[in-house]
């Protein structure tokens, strides 16, 4: 396991930022590891039931499961998701854009995890 992690404050190419766990965690990398190793367990499961609730319409469940996965996003400083997380869990039901802000968070969660997953 690489324990030189990246700074990210600053650096344009990543699609996180480890500020705030930096700060958080006092820049204990072994801290900051585990956390990373948590998202990237726990976040396919998160995305797999938000595709769920999507395709079923439960406007009340896409709305809990995208609160979670916000604060994960928030967590890990995934700026370019910001945006697109707080549309879903604020999508009106009568909102034809809720699959295409689901296929913006499926397509760079992909990118993400892989981001991630060179820091372990």
């Amino acid at each position: 396991m690489n324990n030189n992690l990246p700074k990210t404050g600053g650096n344009a190419a990543l699609l996180y930022d480890l500020t705030y766990l930096e700060s958080a965690g006092q820049e204990d990398r072994e801290f900051i590891k585990k956390l990373v190793s948590m998202f990237i367990e726990i976040m396919p499961v998160n995305l797999d039931e938000l595709n769920e609730v999507v395709k079923t319409k439960d406007f009340k469940q896409i709305r809990k499961t995208a609160h979670k996965i916000k604060s994960s996003i928030d967590l890990l400083g995934i700026h370019s998701l910001t945006d697109t997380i707080r549309a879903i869990e604020f999508i009106a039901e009568d909102d034809n854009r809720l699959e295409k802000h689901v296929e913006t968070l499926n397509s760079m969660m992909i990118e993400v995890y892989a981001q991630l997953k060179e820091l372990l």
